[in-house]
């Protein structure tokens, strides 16, 4: 998996249910929206949502294998994110 350097800027923030981020590289930009409902009565449903767009002629030409690598690393993330969570 390639890793994609690039910035995040907080865009809103609801502690602890509500987080969105801008994110900023120079293949891609977009949004990370991650919220978390207590309504789980055996604990916490998380809820992430990833949004890009492609970012020039050359991104968009390669948009199909860029979104492809990033969204074959996203779910294991998510996943990840998720046991560390649990774990506190």
């Amino acid at each position: 998996m390639k890793p994609y350097e690039g910035s995040a800027k907080t865009l809103e923030a609801d502690p602890p249910a509500l987080m969105v981020v801008t994110v900023d590289a120079a293949e891609f930009e977009g949004t990370i929206t991650t919220e978390l409902q207590s309504s789980n009565p055996h604990g916490t449903d998380m809820t992430v949502s990833l949004t890009i767009r492609p970012r020039g002629m050359l991104a968009i030409m390669f948009f199909p294998i860029v979104s492809k690598a990033i969204g074959s690393g996203f779910s294991r993330q998510i996943d990840e994110l998720a046991e560390r969570m649990e774990k506190t």
